[in-house]
């Protein structure tokens, strides 16, 4: 059984489907469970948390579904229903939010193997945060079953974010937070409180931990999550590299409409338009001003600057011009972004191992990266592409400049890329190392 957040085509969401997906098709009874779903899908069930509360509970949860019914005709009715309905059906719930503490109130996780039609031999959670699971059930539920828990983040490292930027207070207590807005945000802190809670939480829970990148594998090793560790591991999240692979650079040009004799420099919009959803994580003053120093340079060569996330923008700049396309509903269409893009741009301040950076590889397109987390352990410096340190918008400029200006490196690089990716990052070899630690901790 799989827990996660959500079901989706990215970053953890998409990790834990593809996963669930592939044991399927091996032959395994794999059923995943979700926090929030968008549309039902065969093997995957919403964790009931309104089922499992009191009667005053269940009547203001029901009230507040009735109410986001009305959301987009009736301003104000999401935010009723989202935020302030639930803190009548649970005052306990308004005091975490009130006090800067994490909120557990989530009843449907001390009965999530009666939720699944089998009790499963295995139980395999993911992403924990995204208020949807009591993390106190933790000790209880890795008692009864084997439990694997992968890290997408260092949430459960520290008092409440989920990346620690330079701060090392996660080491010792999490007091006097400096990063009390760093997602996930809180409105006062309680961040010592919340690092205090899991500790007690850990050193009753029995887990078999994996990290994507030794980076934060390391970090778990000094971290409070340590003393419920039966077993560490490091295991690659992989892509589908029959979708996310090399193609015709010109061909994947006219697929998109854009001028086959162009250069594409790819990024996402949510990094470049300075997006508050990770505030100090995203290096968008970085990206955007490489991206304009660059566009603004008189170069031979037609360049377009393309983010993905916002529709419709487009400005020229020179013999240079910036665009955008909207969110791309389906891992085919964004593996033929990729595939049109001849250098790939992912500027951060933290981060532990970025999916699109493997897709790009795959699709044969070289990456210039911020050199944080486990970034270092995705690209070859040089080979695959450039590593550069968080806020160095010289070094981002120069490098970008190398592989426009210079046609061979650029093919060579994106032709490494994707012998790299096929070898290192494919689908297959994340499922098969997962199934041989699933045959391990089931013997035990």
């Amino acid at each position: 059984m799989h827990v996660n957040q959500q079901s989706g085509s990215g970053g953890a969401s998409g990790i834990c489907l593809a996963l669930h997906k592939a044991l399927i098709a091996s032959g395994y009874d794999s059923r995943m469970l979700v926090g929030r779903q968008k549309n039902e899908q065969p093997g995957i069930g919403l964790i009931d948390n309104d089922g499992y509360r009191s009667r005053w509970g269940e009547f203001w949860m029901g009230v507040a579904k009735q109410i986001n019914g009305y959301s987009g005709r009736v301003r104000g009715a999401q935010r009723l229903s989202d935020r302030w309905i639930p803190y009548l059906a649970s005052p306990r719930k308004f005091w975490s939010w009130w006090a800067g503490q994490e909120d557990y109130d989530f009843p449907g996780t001390r009965h999530l193997l009666a939720q699944s039609p089998l009790r499963p031999d295995i139980l395999h959670l993911h992403n924990l945060h995204g208020d949807y699971f009591d993390l106190r059930e933790l000790p209880q539920l890795s008692k009864l079953l084997p439990t694997v828990v992968t890290l997408h983040d260092a949430w459960l490292l520290a008092g409440h974010c989920v990346h620690f930027l330079d701060c090392q207070q996660w080491l010792t207590g999490c007091r006097s937070c400096p990063y009390l807005t760093l997602n996930r945000s809180i409105r006062r802190d309680g961040a010592a409180y919340n690092w205090s809670l899991k500790q007690r939480i850990y050193q009753h829970s029995k887990l078999h931990v994996v990290c994507p990148s030794r980076w934060l594998s390391d970090k778990v090793s000094s971290s409070i999550l340590n003393s419920g560790v039966l077993s560490a591991h490091v295991i690659p999240n992989g892509i589908d590299t029959n979708i996310f692979k090399k193609e015709s650079k010109v061909f994947a040009k006219e697929a998109l409409g854009l001028p086959k004799d162009s250069l594409m420099v790819l990024f996402f919009a949510e990094t470049y338009d300075n997006s508050t959803v990770w505030p100090f994580i995203r290096d968008s003053v970085t990206l955007r001003d490489a991206v304009e120093s660059v566009a603004k340079l008189s170069l031979s060569k037609k360049v377009i600057f393309c983010s993905v996330g916002i529709g419709n923008r487009v400005r020229k700049e020179g013999n240079s011009s910036i665009m955008s396309l909207p969110n791309q509903e389906t891992p085919a269409a964004m593996a033929k972004v990729y595939q049109a893009a001849d250098v790939y741009l992912h500027s951060m301040c933290a981060d532990n191992y970025p999916t699109c950076i493997l897709e790009s590889l795959a699709c044969g397109t070289p990456v210039v990266a911020s050199a944080v987390g486990g970034i270092p352990e995705q690209i070859q410096h040089g080979i695959t592409g450039f590593l550069i340190s968080a806020r160095d918008v010289n070094a981002f400029t120069v490098h970008i400049l190398e592989l426009l200006n210079q046609d061979d490196l650029r093919i060579a690089m994106g032709q490494a890329s994707a012998f790299d990716a096929e070898k290192r990052f494919g689908l297959e070899n994340m499922v098969s190392r997962y199934r041989s630690l699933y045959e391990q901790v089931g013997k035990e």
